[in-house]
């Protein structure tokens, strides 16, 4: 999928929807003389932060892309409820979205468009989308990790900076205390711990 150009779409609510697997949204769409089906859920995460879940699926050649579009703060109306830049098949893209009302039901209004603006942009995309597939490559041959418990918060409070007047009555300001009496310190320069 390479967009060259703002696509837009509007989803309506699957009225056929009869479990929880089956998508909210779907539809059709053409990408650059490429037909796609286009499924959308609105989903959240185990920390109930909401997002939309979508997925992209052409017949012809057979592929499949998946996005992730956050939640946004709507403070205004034009706003999208749903805003995120993602990488597909090596191409950076802008992705928005809105939840219209339809009588009864909703609609999904999305917008897909290219986030390269000039060549360096790609470059940079080229050299995101290497790490990610680094880091793929490393979390799948080592496994996932988890943090233990407490790492989130520091086991002591952050040291103060310590001000103080050396003999040359510049201030230290160096973000450690040292242990070492204030007479044996004779310069910044010996006071720095490498």
């Amino acid at each position: 999928m390479n967009i060259t150009k703002e696509v837009r779409v509007s989803l309506p609510q699957n009225s056929k929807k009869t479990t929880d697997s089956h998508p909210d949204f779907t539809g059709k769409l053409e990408i650059e003389d490429e037909q796609w089906s286009v499924a959308a859920w609105l989903s959240q995460t185990k920390k109930e932060a909401q997002y939309l879940s979508l997925q992209l699926t052409c017949d012809a050649p057979a592929r499949k892309l998946k996005f992730a579009i956050w939640k946004t703060e709507h403070t205004f109306p034009e706003d999208p409820h749903f805003e995120s830049n993602q990488v597909a098949e090596g191409h950076s893209y802008h992705l928005r979205a809105w939840l219209l009302p339809i009588g009864n039901d909703h609609r999904l209004e999305l917008r897909i468009e290219s986030a390269q603006d000039n060549g360096e942009q790609n470059e940079v995309s080229e050299a995101l989308a290497a790490t990610r597939k680094r880091i793929e490559a490393f979390l799948s041959e080592s496994g996932a990790a988890t943090l233990p418990p407490n790492s989130g918060r520091l086991s002591r409070p952050a040291a103060k900076v310590a001000k103080e007047e050396d003999k040359d009555g510049a201030l230290d300001d160096i973000p450690f205390f040292s242990r070492v009496h204030k007479d044996v310190r004779q310069s910044r320069l010996n006071r720095r711990v490498f």
